[in-house]
């Protein structure tokens, strides 16, 4: 009798320290994510067209804190939410284009994408605004000084004058 008693306590008190392992291991878990800012176009004028032609707007996201750049730039390429979108944030083009890689290293953050075989960007305007959505969104983090951006290899991806390719530099 007081043996299945003992078994009967030492059972709860397991399953009571596994209940609070476990709710101690998922506020771990939270503690892990950050508040990042991604920026999407915003439907209408921008308020100042000197210094943000584009109107872009930043909206929060949760991301890993451990190396927060990646996922950040990924919730850029996702776009917004519905519910952002019903409040006129659109998504960037961003057609066919997935990451290569992201690195910071000495100050300055490197994003190098690529378009997927057959894709390009759909308008003249589109490589700009691409390009200062991603900077907006990589300059926010306290150790990132400077920004290169590359698509397709190059750093002038966006380059229509007929200038020579500016290859991307190794990172």
């Amino acid at each position: 009798m007081k043996i299945k008693r003992v078994i009967v306590m030492l059972t709860a008190a397991l399953t009571l320290s596994g209940l609070c392992l476990g709710a101690s291991a998922q506020g771990a878990k939270s503690a892990r994510t950050m508040e990042v800012q991604v920026y999407f176009l915003k439907e209408g004028d921008s308020a100042d067209p000197d210094k943000n032609p584009w109107n872009l707007q930043p909206v929060a996201r949760r991301v890993s804190a451990g190396a927060p750049l990646r996922p950040t730039i990924e919730a850029l390429l996702k776009g917004p939410t519905a519910q952002e979108r019903g409040q006129g944030l659109g998504a960037l083009d961003v057609n066919g284009i997935y990451i290569v890689k992201v690195a910071v290293k000495g100050g300055t953050a490197y994003a190098s994408f690529a378009h997927r075989k057959g894709t390009s960007w759909l308008g003249d305007l589109t490589p700009a605004t691409f390009g200062d959505a991603v900077e907006r969104t990589m300059k926010q983090f306290p150790n990132v000084r400077r920004t290169v951006i590359c698509v397709d290899g190059v750093t002038n991806y966006g380059d229509e004058s007929g200038d020579p390719d500016k290859p991307c530099p190794r990172f």
